[in-house]
């Protein structure tokens, strides 16, 4: 018994100087709405703007159904429930956007953008960089993504690209929203 105790006194230790080490790793991709943070079109009127193509969320506020060819120029639009977020991770999350590729006079990035998203029908609560509100999702948690659009002074078509970020710390210096419609305090989530 005093042998064996020894010896895993020496193995036991942790002093080594490297190892490697070879382990299976599996890594699935999935479309959006299966994703560990799903996003899908919502199933109300303004979830028209919102498209799975290919798998991804894809939002296009060109042709509509009953006619519409476009948003109107000089104007400001809020769109709310075009699409759903939930966190079908292990851990909650903060959820923010930001948009990329604008031409012209459209801004979308900086304090004074022409587009971003909110959450549950508020678009005070501006998701539009991780230095201004973001969005808290507890695990199983849902939110309702609207989208806001100011139009003035657009005179062309714009193909923007969204980056939709989520981090398990708190990136903002502003405001946390909660998902399901609910205010919440960062403090709350730390």
């Amino acid at each position: 018994f005093g042998a064996a105790s020894g010896a895993s006194g020496i193995l036991g230790t942790g002093a080594f100087t490297s190892v490697e080490a070879d382990r299976s790793v599996s890594v699935e991709v999935a479309d959006d709405a299966d994703a560990l943070l799903a996003m899908e079109p919502s199933s109300g009127p303004n979830g028209e703007y919102a498209a799975a193509d290919g798998g991804t969320i894809a939002l296009d506020f060109a042709d509509t159904d009953a006619g519409g060819r476009g948003l109107g120029t000089d104007s400001v639009y809020e769109f709310d429930d075009v699409f759903r977020i939930t966190n079908q991770g292990t851990q909650p999350v903060y959820v923010w956007a930001t948009f990329s590729g604008a031409s012209g006079n459209f801004t979308p990035d900086g304090s004074d953008t022409d587009i971003y998203l909110y959450p549950n029908g508020d678009s005070d609560d501006r998701l539009r960089d991780s230095d201004d509100d973001v969005l808290y999702l507890g695990v199983g948690q849902s939110a309702s993504i609207g989208v806001f659009v100011n139009s003035t002074d657009v005179t062309t078509d714009q193909e923007l690209t969204m980056t939709v970020n989520a981090d398990a710390e708190n990136p903002a210096s502003g405001a946390v929203v909660g998902g399901e419609g609910v205010g919440s305090d960062p403090v709350d989530h730390a």
